[in-house]
């Protein structure tokens, strides 16, 4: 707490000068100011304070502020929160110091009520806050008594239960009874957990039971008496089709009628890429004609391409997988066709059936390299015949990987005569 601090005494025998009266005046007015008020003396609230702490930390500040725990310390708070089990507080940031009962345990769960003063002292033996008095402690004197007066209510009970289980075994013997507050005819049913063997109830309304066994039921709706359906699945269940499958389900693909694995006809069915398939009983389409005059297009079986003039080039990794390259349809000019960059699997057959008094080239692509006959043309160079070469002149083209790692072109003359350049 704030203290007071005595100005300097005048000493005996000497002249009080004026300062010094005024310093004892203020001084005294000062001393005053550091005591509680006489309001707040008579409301019995000096060292009242509401807490601004969470659940089980409780933090006050106390109207005259405190600088230490004392022994005898006693401070009333109001708490913002229940406690939950084991609680602190934190009187005006002195530090955290634990609350007990006055047996020295941890306050049980809601001992501390938010909104109910509650009366502490400090204890310098323990260092401890203890509640003067503990909600818990008088709940339970006031259980004590109620629990006495359960038991007298329940031996009148027993009493009362005596008669009427006489009067219920009274009123079994008669063909009907009627009471207030029942519902229905027939035997007499108490509403409130029977345990009904062998009875026949006539349209009962049940509510939920607690429990049941539905062995020997029947007539339940599929459509009003099972819940937690999916949209449609009760008209299935109800109706089996094809139809009403779709209907149920909401992952599906394509329409019709339901297949199975054996024997199904499929129309105009989607396959995708089958793992395997048998199509010994397969008719199949035509093939189209073998051969082709339009240049860069790729027809029939053995899938041949014209390349008829440079303006043709170049070739593609695709006109080069397992085709025929034709000069088919060559007019009166040069015609030098740039390959596509040598990769693994390429292969081609070329055929010159047109002749003219040109040359006609494959050049290859960057860097790669074209093989004559096993003899490394050079990088970017070229293979082809030269102006006047026979009718059906031809070669086969593949790749390979080099010695460094990449691809390159290889050239079996197969007709005529080939060169590098």
């Amino acid at each position: 707490m704030a203290t007071f601090v005595s100005p300097t005494d005048v000493t005996p025998g000497t002249r009080a000068q004026s300062s010094s009266l005024n310093n004892l005046d203020a001084a005294v007015v000062t001393a005053f100011g550091l005591l509680p008020t006489n309001a707040a003396l008579n409301a019995g609230t000096v060292t009242y304070a509401e807490d601004t702490g969470a659940e089980d930390a409780y933090l006050v500040a106390l109207p005259t502020t405190a600088t230490e725990y004392i022994d005898g310390m006693s401070i009333c708070m109001k708490p913002a929160n229940n406690n939950t089990g084991a609680s602190t507080i934190n009187v005006d940031s002195i530090g955290v110091v634990a609350i007990k009962t006055t047996l020295g345990e941890d306050p049980g769960a809601n001992e501390i009520v938010a909104g109910i003063p509650l009366e502490l002292r400090y204890s310098e033996t323990t260092g401890y806050f203890y509640m003067v008095q503990s909600s818990t402690a008088s709940a339970a004197t006031a259980g004590v008594y109620a629990l006495a007066a359960a038991a007298s209510a329940a031996e009148a009970s027993g009493y009362a239960g005596a008669a009427a289980a006489s009067a219920v075994s009274a009123a079994a013997s008669a063909a009907t009874i009627s009471i207030a507050g029942t519902t229905g005819t027939g035997a007499f049913v108490l509403a409130t957990g029977p345990s009904i063997t062998n009875a026949t109830l006539v349209n009962p309304a049940l509510g939920t039971a607690a429990s049941g066994t539905l062995t020997n039921c029947t007539g339940l709706p599929i459509a009003t008496g099972i819940s937690g359906l999916g949209t449609g699945v009760a008209t299935f269940l109800a109706t089996p089709s094809s139809a009403n499958l779709k209907s149920a389900v909401t992952d599906e693909t394509g329409s019709g009628s339901l297949v199975f694995a054996t024997s199904p006809t499929l129309v105009t069915p989607l396959l995708g890429t089958p793992t395997s398939g048998d199509l010994s009983n397969c008719t199949l389409a035509t093939p189209p004609a073998i051969g082709e005059t339009t240049p860069n297009t790729l027809r029939a079986t053995n899938k041949e391409i014209f390349k008829t003039a440079s303006a043709d080039s170049p070739l593609t990794a695709a006109q080069c997988s397992r085709t025929v390259v034709s000069n088919y349809g060559m007019t009166d000019a040069d015609c030098a066709i740039t390959l596509p960059t040598a990769a693994a699997g390429l292969l081609f057959m070329c055929v010159l059936p047109a002749v003219r008094a040109r040359y006609f080239r494959l050049t290859a692509a960057g860097t790669d390299k074209i093989y004559l006959n096993g003899v490394a043309g050079s990088a970017g160079g070229y293979v082809g015949v030269a102006s006047g070469y026979a009718t059906g002149t031809a070669a086969s083209f593949f790749t390979f990987k080099a010695s460094d790692g990449g691809y390159d072109w290889y050239c079996v003359p197969i007709f005529g005569t080939w060169v590098a350049g």
